[in-house]
């Protein structure tokens, strides 16, 4: 599980969620948003 960002064309920030299953080595759904809460 891990969390890469960037930034939009206007500026605005957003990260995305990645996670891969370490049994099975797969990929799951990738999860953007503007903001992540704690």
């Amino acid at each position: 599980m891990d969390f890469m960002s960037d930034r939009l064309f206007g500026g605005r920030p957003f990260r995305i969620l990645t996670m891969v299953d370490c049994h099975t080595r797969e990929a799951l759904p990738l999860t953007p948003r503007a903001d992540f809460r704690a």
